[in-house]
């Protein structure tokens, strides 16, 4: 290995694993079904007679089953030896979510989602800590933001697809093919992902989370009330644009994963290189003004299209540097349950956030919901920069 210039002695970066690569090559096929089955959902809801407040459910409760289910990964990454089975298995249960093109009562499509959901919080921590393991600390930030990136890529093929298919073969048909891309990811995790350390059951619990880990889990959980699903995006212009709202707003979420894909790598970069604390910052004000933006009145196809590429680029940032953020500030024996502490936070707070907006868009409109979406962010992020500065020196 080249110190000085990061690099392996095959000339490749340092960063650049094996496991690096099979879980980009994993989350580009499992995004792109995810995102295209994503990308109809709302209209799909709409189809079927579903109010907003449906919405503000199928993402809500989602994230609460992901939440429990990220604990029970956290757990499985510190002490089961088979972890690279279990990513397996959480990709084939998120491929799931193609059984909602079978649904005509818009309360199934909660159900499969929710299970498709709880494979992906599983997958989430057992993931995270294979990829810890295995790349230097200074190279962390361009490994999540590598992955993101092709996470991403596939994000924007799979609206992309649904954008060029839809009118063609119909929102059931596309959701049904959106399984095969999922089993590929699946074969993708078993074909390349391999694991060095073989973790054993510890003889006792281990130690209690710090209070560096708890305000920074504290801080990302307050910031995630008011960061609501990028599918309230869609709904709001669907919604605003009855005639041709749909193919709209998939072309504008089309936009916001290219600004997400476009923006991972960089922002993994930018982490290692400043800190993925004054990122999240940044990203926290960005934030406010993109849910603050969805309030104002009026159909402002241009100024949407802006707030969808400012949302992505968030996204990416927020996605990217809060797993060395919070890598920073938990025992190395802990680090499987340290990540399933945060997938299961963050899903509560997820829960809240799309249910508390949602409710108030059914109650009074659109235009207060992304307000409170936009206050509640803002508290969040004032509670991401305290927590920042009160740990010196570091991110």
């Amino acid at each position: 290995m080249n110190s000085a210039t990061g690099s392996s002695k095959s000339g490749a970066p340092i960063w650049l694993t094996p496991s690096v690569k099979g879980f980009s090559g994993a989350s580009f096929f499992s995004d792109f079904g995810h995102e295209l089955a994503t990308s109809l959902i709302p209209g799909f809801l709409t189809a079927l007679g579903a109010p907003p407040i449906a919405l503000g459910l199928v993402e809500g409760i989602s994230q609460l089953a992901q939440s429990g289910a990220g604990l029970w990964g956290g757990t499985l990454a510190d002490q089961n030896p088979r972890r690279r089975r279990w990513v397996a298995v959480g990709y084939a249960a998120t491929a799931l979510k193609a059984l909602m093109a079978l649904v005509f009562w818009w309360p199934w499509i909660v159900v499969i989602r929710t299970v498709a959901w709880t494979g992906r919080g599983m997958r989430g921590p057992i993931r995270n800590t294979l990829l810890s393991e295995e790349v230097p600390p200074e190279g962390r930030g361009k490994a999540f933001g590598f992955r993101e990136a092709w996470d991403t890529a596939g994000a924007v093929l799979g609206p992309v697809a649904a954008l060029l298919l839809v009118a063609q073969l119909g929102s059931r048909t596309l959701l049904a093919w959106s399984a095969v891309p999922g089993l590929l990811a699946v074969a993708v995790v078993l074909w390349w992902v391999r694991e060095h350390r073989r973790p054993t059951p510890p003889a006792h619990a281990g130690p209690a989370p710090s209070p560096a880990y708890r305000q920074g889990l504290w801080a990302l959980s307050q910031f995630q009330v008011g960061w609501v699903a990028p599918t309230l995006f869609i709904l709001r212009v669907e919604r605003a644009l009855p005639h041709g709202g749909v193919v709209t707003a998939i072309g504008l979420y089309v936009l916001f994963n290219i600004a997400y894909a476009a923006s991972s790598y960089p922002a993994g970069a930018l982490a290692d290189r400043v800190g993925p604390g004054r990122l999240l910052r940044g990203a926290g004000l960005l934030a406010v003004l993109t849910l603050a933006g969805f309030a104002l009145p009026g159909t402002h196809v241009v100024l949407w299209g802006a707030l969808f590429a400012a949302a992505g680029v968030v996204t990416a940032a927020w996605e990217t540097a809060r797993q060395p953020w919070m890598l920073g500030r938990m025992d190395p024996e802990e680090r499987g349950r340290g990540f399933g502490r945060v997938e299961a936070s963050l899903g509560v707070s997820q829960l809240i956030a799309n249910i508390a907006v949602t409710a108030l868009w059914t109650a009074v409109g659109p235009l207060l919901a992304f307000a409170l979406a936009a206050a509640l962010a803002a508290q969040g992020t004032v509670r991401l920069w305290a927590a920042t500065a009160a740990r010196t020196p570091g991110p």
